[in-house]
């Protein structure tokens, strides 16, 4: 349980028990009045359990399918080795009908620990002319 969830814990906890109204709950939370209502059924009836967000431990809906992204490692591995993000973002949109941004090509690339052959490269650091001292004043 992370310190947030257990501080929410120990604050439904103290509303539950009457040592704290609703509305202070809902202001040491930062939630509203009605939420913090909802949070104290739901202790109630699943214990502190009932806290922690339902979605934890699930996949996203719309995260990328494992299919798809083996595929993405295999095609940059073997076939796209040379290849810039952007590039095999536009390969595979064109010939396979994988539509995933180049940005999402790159964190799956990096994620299997395989190396770009095109990084970006930082700017080169321009200097400052020299400040004259006076305002206006003309450089001879």
């Amino acid at each position: 349980m992370s310190v947030k969830e257990s501080r929410r814990v120990f604050v439904i906890e103290q509303a539950i028990e009457g040592n704290i109204t609703n509305r202070q709950a809902a202001e040491v939370l930062g939630l509203s009045k009605r939420q913090i209502i909802r949070l104290k059924e739901r202790v109630k009836t699943e214990g502190t359990a009932g806290l922690v967000h339902k979605n934890r431990g699930r996949e996203s809906k719309q995260a990328i399918p494992k299919e798809t992204r083996e595929r993405i490692v295999k095609l940059a591995q073997d076939n796209f080795r040379n290849a810039s993000c952007q590039q095999i973002s536009e390969i595979l949109e064109e010939f396979c009908n994988i539509n995933v941004s180049s940005k999402t090509v790159n964190r799956i690339l990096k994620k299997n620990n395989i190396p770009l052959s095109h990084t970006h490269r930082s700017s080169k650091l321009k200097r400052s002319r020299i400040r004259l001292p006076q305002e206006g004043q003309v450089q001879s």
